[in-house]
């Protein structure tokens, strides 16, 4: 029945032509073109879909606003995550451990970090059936990579904090006494 529709139409010229094309249903519009920087872009510019075959890494860039591996900064960023890994990064502990270990982290803001931990896949919660339930934290492998990278930076603020104090105290024309040190490092 099409065919013979297409036929006639054909030969009735240009108004058969649009006879024929009001009878077939309109092609689907196209998809809207992805958002400016989002996931979707990155795909759509090489990355194929990462549930297919032939998928590739995406290319993350740490500086934009909007990209995974900003946020993921943001949240290493956090004092007491980069503390909590460097301190795992000893062996598997207890909360009441880390607490301890992790000076002056509420337990709400430890355990608010180490949520996040868990969540991103750096650390492993193990709770341990007894009375009362023994809960332990270890790193994961990705974990213990990060660590190594943090346990660099540790170092380094250790061994320049003299050095970042003396620069501070020169900006503020400030004399070095213990007084001025003790403000300068935080502690009062």
């Amino acid at each position: 029945m099409a065919a013979a529709v297409a036929i006639a139409a054909a030969g009735e010229g240009r108004a058969g032509r649009e006879a024929a094309r009001r009878r077939s249903p309109p092609p689907p519009p196209p998809p809207p073109p992805p958002a400016a920087g989002s996931l979707a872009e990155t795909c759509a510019e090489g990355a194929p879909d990462p549930g297919g075959a032939d998928w590739a890494p995406i290319v993350f860039d740490a500086f934009r606003r909007d990209c995974a591996s900003h946020a993921l900064l943001k949240i290493l960023a956090n004092r007491w995550a980069v503390l909590v890994v460097s301190a795992l990064a000893m062996g598997r502990q207890r909360h009441s451990v880390l607490a301890r270990k992790v000076e002056g982290a509420t337990p709400k803001m430890l355990t608010q970090a180490l949520r996040r931990l868990e969540r991103d896949g750096l650390v492993t919660r193990r709770v341990t059936p007894s009375a009362p339930p023994r809960v332990d934290y270890a790193l994961t492998p990705l974990g213990r990579e990060l660590a190594s990278v943090l346990r660099g930076l540790c170092r380094w603020s250790e061994t320049r904090a003299a050095r970042i104090l003396v620069a501070r105290a020169r900006a503020e024309n400030a004399p070095l006494t213990e007084t001025t040190w003790r403000r300068l490092a935080g502690l009062e």
